[in-house]
């Protein structure tokens, strides 16, 4: 899997076999942090978090394709955590743990990132080639040389 990530917080997932996915990490971090600063009211989105949640982990599906990811994205209850019927306490622990989901995606990124930015091993100059200076023109000359 290739992993691409602009500033915007847009990371295109690449599988070996070409699929691509576009995955944006960053809403979902500013969403969850500003859960976190207004205490969890389930209000940074409207419709909820978990309809947003629902909408999201669609379009990340296709990039969850290791055991790893799959693994804690189902420990994490993506798909349908049921958030409005969390206790406070428990929306913070929820938080947290996603928050912890999404730096894992990036730390990967970052490390498949590294692996890419690798300068392959450089190759000689090629040499230029020589021009030849021609003080007789005559019809027997190549026409290259002409």
């Amino acid at each position: 899997m290739v992993i691409f990530r602009w500033a915007t917080g847009l990371i295109l997932l690449k599988s070996n076999g070409g699929d691509s996915l576009a995955v944006d990490i960053r809403s979902l971090r500013k969403i969850l942090e500003l859960e976190q600063q207004k205490g969890y009211p389930d209000s940074a989105v409207i419709g909820g978090l978990d309809r947003f949640l629902h909408r999201w982990t669609g379009q990340a599906a296709g990039s969850l394709n290791t055991p790893k990811l799959l693994t804690r994205s189902s420990e994490l209850n993506l798909v349908n955590p049921g958030y409005a019927s969390l206790s406070q306490g428990q929306r913070a622990e929820w938080v947290e743990g996603v928050l912890g989901f999404l730096a894992e995606l990036e730390d990967q990124e970052e490390e498949k990132g590294k692996a890419r930015s690798v300068p392959p091993a450089s190759r000689p100059a090629a040499r230029p080639k020589k021009q030849g200076v021609v003080t007789d023109k005559t019809v027997d000359l190549p026409v290259t040389v002409v």
